[in-house]
Parts: C-alpha cells; sequence; structure tokens
C-alpha cells in the first residue's frame, strides 16, 4: 500500500521550518514503514524546509532502516531542489552517524 501525506495540508502551513514539525511527522511516517507500506511525502506548495525538519523525522529513521530501503519506500513529490539537497545532507550524515554507532 501506499499513504501520501500532503505536508502543505497536514501542518496547515507553507513553511517547514522547525524541528517539532519534523517530530510531529515521524511517528506518522515511521507506523507506516512498519506496516510495510511505501510513504509519498508531497511538498506542493511548500515555500521554505529547514535541513533541521529532515533531521528530525527523516533522520531518526535511519536507526532502524538503511538508505537504500528509505530511497525505496519513501518517494518525495513536487519538491524543490534545494528541500533535495538537505534530504541528501541529512541522508549523509544520518547514515554515518547510526552506522558509526552500532561500532
Amino acid at each position: 500500500m501506499e499513504k501520501t501525506i500532503k505536508l502543505k495540508e497536514f501542518f496547515g502551513s507553507s513553511f517547514l521550518i522547525s524541528t517539532e514539525k519534523g517530530e510531529k511527522l515521524y511517528p506518522i511516517v515511521l507506523e507506516e514503514l512498519k506496516a510495510g507500506n511505501k510513504v509519498i511525502i508531497d511538498f506542493e506548495n511548500i515555500k521554505s524546509t529547514i535541513t533541521a525538519f529532515f533531521y528530525a523525522w527523516y533522520g531518526r529513521l535511519f536507526e532502524m532502516y538503511n538508505k537504500k530501503e528509505l530511497k525505496e519506500r519513501i518517494i518525495f513529490t513536487n519538491i524543490t531542489k534545494g528541500s533535495l539537497l538537505q534530504i541528501e545532507t541529512v541522508e549523509d550524515t544520518s547514515e554515518k552517524f547510526y552506522t558509526n554507532k552500532e561500532e
């Protein structure tokens, strides 16, 4: 199954500029992943994001899932290049953090 989360509707805002918003999204995405679902994260009409927003929800998923799994099961749509760069930063940093934590 697939679950689509339209961020503008979910948060009631075009600005994803807080860690708290990421913390609110995390349990929703985690629940869908645990259920074996794909998650479509729709950034339509989102004007601004910060890296801390992505660390708060996406980065934490690296504790349980690897990058390949997340890329297969989380689909980002209608996203800006700037937000994609933030996601890449979070992927690289979070992957290293959780991999080194196990050693």
